[in-house]
């Protein structure tokens, strides 16, 4: 079925399609689910009236400055959105999937299947829970711009990076999880080009792997938590790969508490800074260049050896224990300024 336009809005009768294009108009679907089997492409216009779902193992479904009163399903190829208003909820798994702008005003879940890289624009808004996924080889960059009003959960399960910011800062209005859970290097980044300002907890998990969670990864940006919000470890815990706080800034004098397992390692610095009381422990724990205004209790808990860069700075009580193994060398140029 093709839709060039329409003076008469047309009504759509359920009947399952082979293919769907809507370039401008709008077409009602009287309270059913239009179905398509192959593949869809909706330019313009406007569909109300029921939910779509683009079924096909190998369809496309490309969304561009239309609006969607319902649900939206697809699986299939790939899946593109660009610029479109879903008033409903998305679920999206394809072997690939791009973000390119559009307004999302329910819950939205995005999954990438395919080992194809890809590179995103971003500039979209989710004002509901959204879920990001990567179950693959391919790796996901989105340029940036994109706003998250509701709580963001960004799971990569994956053997390549999943950058979330590669050009300009996103805006982080709401909680965030953070999951690494690849059986190799998958890695997830935020704050790589611009300073990034956080406005929710943050909760982060390494299930397996030997993946990093980054924050700040470009040496011109930084990472800050808002006032009164806190860093945890997810409910997944955080039991391998690395943890880096590098450039990472915690407005305020919230406490922060942190305990890391298995083989992790907690990284801090450089340029780095918490403004309550801190107290982290971990098999491994590098300290490199971080600012501590209040006291910080400090204990490493693995056989490995760790040496950090030094150059931290203790304002309050500075309590560093070991209680593994390995030695802990933060090798020097360090300042304790408190008892």
């Amino acid at each position: 079925m093709v839709i060039v336009t329409s003076n008469n809005t047309p009504v759509y009768n359920g009947v399952a399609l082979n293919n769907f294009t809507l370039t401008s108009g709008a077409i009602d679907l009287n309270s059913n689910t239009l179905t398509v089997n192959g593949n869809a492409t909706f330019t313009a216009g406007a569909v109300s009236g029921g939910n779509v779902n683009v079924a096909g193992a190998t369809s496309t479904t490309i969304f561009g400055s239309v609006t969607i009163g319902g649900n939206v399903t697809c699986s299939g190829t790939a899946v593109t959105y660009t610029n479109p208003t879903i008033n409903g909820k998305v679920s999206s798994t394809t072997s690939n999937a791009a973000i390119n702008g559009g307004i999302f005003n329910d819950s939205a879940r995005i999954t990438k299947t395919g080992t194809t890289d890809q590179n995103m624009n971003g500039n979209a808004t989710f004002n509901g829970p959204l879920s990001l996924r990567i179950n693959s080889t391919g790796r996901m960059w989105i340029k940036g711009g994109v706003t998250f009003n509701g709580v963001t959960s960004i799971y990569n399960a994956g053997q390549d990076n999943f950058i979330l910011d590669s050009v300009s800062a996103n805006n982080y209005n709401s909680d965030l999880h953070l999951t690494i859970a690849g059986n190799t290097n998958g890695d997830i980044q935020i704050g790589f080009a611009a300073p990034t300002l956080i406005k929710g907890d943050v909760y982060v998990n390494s299930i397996s792997g030997t993946g990093d969670i980054w924050f700040a990864t470009g040496i011109s940006s930084s990472v800050t938590l808002e006032a009164g919000k806190k860093l945890f470890v997810g409910s997944n815990g955080f039991n391998s790969g690395n943890l880096r706080l590098q450039r990472f800034i915690q407005a305020g004098a919230t406490s922060q508490n942190l305990t890391l397992t298995g083989t992790a390692n907690l990284l801090m610095g450089p340029s780095s800074s918490f403004g309550g009381i801190v107290n982290f422990a971990s098999p491994q724990i590098m300290l490199s260049g971080t600012t501590f205004a209040d006291s910080a209790t400090i204990t490493k808990t693995g056989a490995t050896f760790n040496t950090g860069l030094g150059n931290n700075v203790f304002n309050g009580v500075a309590i560093i224990n070991k209680s593994g193994t390995g030695f802990l060398n933060t090798n020097g140029n360090n300042t304790f300024n408190g008892r």
